[in-house]
C-alpha cells in the first residue's frame, strides 16, 4: 500500500480509498450529500530535474514533496503516488471551494521551500488540478479526469497554479 521512494500510499491502494471514499459520497446523494475532492498535482519540468542532476536529486524532489503534502492535508486525507512525478489528494467531506484552498496551500508550500540537492538550493513549482464529486459522476474516474483535465489546464497556462474544468456544483 505504500510508495518505498516517497512513503506516501501506492496508487493501487490510492485507487481502493478513492473507491471506499466515493461509494460514501453516492450513499449520501439526497441526504447530509457529502463531497469528495479531489487534487491533481505534477512537478513543472521533473524531467529537466532527472537529466541535468540525476535520478537521485529526482528522487529527493519527490520525498520532498510528499513531506510537504503531507504538512498541507488533513489527518484522514488520502495523499499517493499516481505515478513518475504525479500526485493524487482525496479530501473526503470537502466541497469545491474547500479543495481549491488546499491546491493553493500545496502549490505555495512546494514553490516556497528550496529543496537542498548537493549543496545548491533547488526551487519546485508544481501544476495542480482540482476537481470534486457531483451527482453526475458515475465513478472515481470522473472526477480524477476532471482533475487531469485542470491540470492540464494550468500547466498550459503557464504551470505553477492551479485550475480546474467544468466543474458542476453537488
Amino acid at each position: 500500500i505504500t510508495d518505498p521512494l516517497t512513503g506516501i500510499h501506492n496508487r493501487g491502494y490510492l485507487m481502493k480509498r478513492g473507491e471506499l471514499e466515493m461509494e460514501r459520497v453516492r450513499r449520501s446523494i439526497g441526504k447530509q450529500s457529502l463531497s469528495l475532492g479531489c487534487i491533481m498535482l505534477d512537478l513543472d519540468h521533473f524531467k529537466k530535474v532527472n537529466d541535468t542532476r540525476g535520478h537521485v536529486a529526482g528522487d529527493i524532489v519527490l520525498k520532498a514533496v510528499a513531506l510537504r503534502l503531507r504538512c498541507c492535508v488533513r489527518q484522514y486525507d488520502v495523499i499517493g503516488r499516481y505515478g513518475g512525478e504525479e500526485f493524487v489528494i482525496f479530501l473526503p467531506d470537502t466541497p469545491f471551494e474547500q479543495s481549491l484552498l488546499v491546491a493553493e496551500r500545496i502549490g505555495e508550500k512546494v514553490r516556497s521551500e528550496p529543496i537542498e540537492i548537493e549543496g545548491e538550493q533547488l526551487l519546485i513549482t508544481a501544476s495542480l488540478g482540482v476537481s470534486c464529486s457531483c451527482e453526475v459522476d458515475n465513478s472515481l474516474t470522473d472526477i480524477i479526469k476532471r482533475a487531469d483535465e485542470g491540470m492540464y489546464k494550468a500547466k498550459a497556462e503557464g504551470r505553477d497554479r492551479v485550475a480546474w474544468v467544468n466543474q458542476v456544483p453537488v
